[in-house]
Formats: structure tokens, C-alpha cells, sequence
């Protein structure tokens, strides 16, 4: 689903093959028992869930195991290298995709859920390599209209995993969007 051309116009994508082992040490540290708590306390039911941007599959895994059939999507040979690793070692599989999360592979209605955690949508696009931690941080009304945009429809809007309200003082945004 990547091309070589793709890949030599689109100098970003070895911003985390470069910081594979780095990367997964970063994002180790998150709470992510307290993340998938979240995600499973604001979808209606259980089915096929699409980890956008699943990186080392932190996310995904925990999914898997307690029951979704679960799908990641990266961008990162590297990271999706440290998925499959994680997941023999956790004795789950699922597929894994290399493609850009821009360049939709799938058709619509193939999934119940589309998760894209840890600020994924910040880092795009980018034509320059660097090992800063930069990301494009978006105001709600914004959020609405790109999701708008997208064909979805916000539906709920938290500011924390244990389902604060969002307010300008919170800490992240939580977004629970639908189809239209």
C-alpha cells in the first residue's frame, strides 16, 4: 500500500522508523490499561475495531485481548515490527497494515470503531526529518469541522480517561465521533 515513490516524497515516514526503540519507551510510560478503559466505556458494544496509528500496538493488543477483533494501521515498518513482537510475546494476533492513515485503505462500514490515540493526527504532515517531539494541537471548534468534513458527527467530548467534561483546562480531548 506504500510505494517506494511514496516513500521518497513523504520524508516524515522514517521520523519513527528512526525512533523505534526510543518511541516504544516514550509511550511505555502512558496509561494504557487506563486509555483502553476509556475507549471501551464509551462504545456501545464489542466488534471490529480499527487502531489508526497503532505504532507498537500498546493499544491494539489489550484490545485483542479482551475481545475486540482488532485491526492496527501504521505508517512505521519499525514500529509494526514491535507490534508483531509484542504481540507473539501477548499470544494474540490480529492483522497489521503498513500504509498512511491520509490514504484510507479500507471501505466504509468495515469496521464498528476507529481509535487513533496518543495525539496521531498532530504529526501530519511534516516533509522534514526530525527527532523533536512537535504536533499540531487543534481547537474543538476545528476538530468539529475536519471531523465534519470526514463524515462523522461528535457525539461526546471528554476532557480525561475517567470522563471529565472538557473544558479549556483540561489536560487532553477526548473526542467520541460517529458516521453521519
Amino acid at each position: 500500500m506504500i510505494g517506494k515513490n511514496f516513500e521518497r516524497t513523504h520524508r516524515y515516514v522514517n521520523i519513527f522508523d528512526d525512533m523505534d526503540a526510543d518511541w516504544e519507551a516514550i509511550v511505555n510510560v502512558r496509561d494504557t490499561t487506563g486509555e483502553i478503559d476509556f475507549i471501551q466505556s464509551v462504545l456501545s458494544k464489542k466488534g471490529t475495531i480499527l487502531d489508526i496509528c497503532c505504532g507498537t500496538g500498546r493499544h491494539s493488543i489489550i484490545l485483542r485481548q479482551r475481545g475486540w477483533n482488532t485491526v492496527g494501521l501504521d505508517i512505521s515498518k519499525n514500529l509494526l515490527a514491535i507490534a508483531k513482537r509484542r504481540m507473539k510475546k501477548e499470544r494474540v494476533g490480529f492483522p497489521l497494515v503498513r500504509a498512511d492513515m491520509r490514504r484510507f485503505p479500507f471501505r466504509n462500514q468495515v469496521f464498528d470503531a476507529v481509535i487513533c490515540m496518543f495525539t496521531s493526527f498532530g504529526y501530519l504532515p511534516s516533509e522534514v526529518k526530525s527527532l523533536q517531539h512537535n504536533l499540531r494541537l487543534y481547537t474543538l471548534q476545528k476538530l468539529k469541522q475536519m471531523l465534519s468534513q470526514a463524515g462523522l458527527k461528535i457525539e461526546e467530548v471528554y476532557g480525561s480517561y475517567d470522563k471529565k467534561e472538557f473544558s479549556q483546562d483540561s489536560s487532553r480531548m477526548l473526542v467520541l465521533a460517529r458516521a453521519v
